[in-house]
């Protein structure tokens, strides 16, 4: 069991999360982000990658980089995370 903080209350960090999802869209093999988390200087995610990826590790380095890129001016931190469910 896990409990993930979400904060997308406010405008701008509705704006922020939305961003990001359309980044993620670009990248079918994205099963989920959860954990989210952006205020005036950070962004913070977890993300899950498909297992069928051929190179997980270089589709997290290029969202990342995309996200960084996005938002320039905030801490962006996303943790690969894994699915381990059925």
């Amino acid at each position: 069991m896990g409990i993930y903080a979400k904060n997308t209350k406010g405008p701008e960090s509705r704006k922020i999360e939305g961003k990001v999802r359309s980044i993620l869209g670009n990248y079918p093999h994205i099963l989920q982000m959860h954990g989210f988390h952006a205020d005036r200087s950070q962004i913070r995610f977890d993300l899950i990658i498909d297992f069928n990826v051929k190179n997980r590790q270089q589709e997290y380095s290029q969202i990342l980089e995309e996200c960084r890129k996005a938002y320039p001016d905030h801490d962006v931190q996303i943790t690969l995370d894994a699915d381990v469910s059925d």
